[in-house]
């Protein structure tokens, strides 16, 4: 917390197209979100041909 607002730090990284290991957020990126926010995280099998319908950590793409 720092005041009234809550502090998350999110650490994660992807794999680009040359193989290389890159993070998802530059260090020193802030983003800035409302409380009044919706989303949803989905779990299961990307229903794509192109990634063989295959249960996968992420999609690049969702449509065809």
């Amino acid at each position: 917390m720092w005041g009234s607002y809550r502090l998350w730090l999110y650490n994660d990284w992807y794999v680009d197209e040359d193989d290389n290991q890159l993070p998802m957020l530059v260090d020193g990126n802030v983003i800035v979100a409302s409380r009044q926010l919706q989303g949803v995280r989905a779990f299961g099998a990307i229903i794509d041909p192109a990634f063989a319908y295959g249960a996968l950590a992420y999609a690049p793409k969702s449509w065809l």
